[in-house]
């Protein structure tokens, strides 16, 4: 408990006012002010969860017969919330005639045209997915007992309230996020909560949209 708290408390610090602090003071201009915050916090989560980490991936590795399966499965679950994400947007603007994309016109767009290729990979398919689980659902989700049906549903609404929160500016854009949310959370109690699962899922969803964005242009304004 104690762990997941800090965890909580020092995202939401290195988020907003780490993120601030750096921009203010102009040591690194914003795209670089979220890649330093999320390797701080990267390294952060592995002082907190070092030894978690190591059995959740002992279990991890037990769980997955096949890692060619599990990639065709985590590659299923990303081409669905791709195409989640997109439905609900052409969905919700079609029917009420306002947009849910976000204001900086997608997230991953954003940063591959404000940083070189090689830190953009970095904290698009690593740190980001790390990070982002590691807060939003192992911090949240993963300290409930399992017995405790009620508080695992009504933690898991908090996670996906709290990740697509984080991600937002207006209200219409949490319509946005919120198909991605569902699944990563789904996906983290598929493979019994186990936090290595859910990074594997994310990193290859943010992957899928970076390359989306290299091939087809156009795309960036989705993600």
């Amino acid at each position: 408990m104690a762990k997941a708290s800090i965890m909580i408390v020092l995202f939401y610090l290195m988020h907003y006012s780490g993120r601030d602090l750096l921009q203010y003071y102009g040591i690194v201009s914003a795209p670089w002010a979220t890649f330093v915050s999320y390797a701080v916090l990267f390294v952060i989560g592995v002082l907190l969860y070092g030894k978690n980490l190591t059995s959740e991936w002992t279990r991890f590795r037990k769980r997955r017969k096949n890692f060619f399966n599990f990639l065709l499965e985590i590659l299923l679950w990303t081409l669905l919330a791709i195409g989640l994400t997109v439905a609900t947007y052409f969905t919700v603007s079609g029917i009420f005639n306002f947009s849910i994309l976000p204001n900086s016109q997608g997230t991953i767009g954003h940063l591959m045209r404000n940083l070189s290729t090689v830190p953009a990979l970095l904290l698009i398919a690593i740190s980001a997915p790390f990070v982002l689980e590691l807060t939003f659902r192992e911090s949240i989700i993963g300290i409930r007992e399992r017995s405790h049906k009620f508080r695992l549903w009504l933690s898991s609404a908090i996670a996906i309230i709290a990740f697509v929160l984080i991600q937002t500016n207006r209200p219409q854009e949490m319509l946005f996020y919120l198909p991605l949310a569902i699944l990563l959370t789904v996906f983290y109690h598929r493979y019994d909560r186990n936090v290595w699962a859910s990074v594997f899922f994310y990193s290859l969803f943010n992957l899928i949209a970076y390359l989306l964005i290299r091939f087809v242009p156009a795309l960036g304004i989705y993600f």
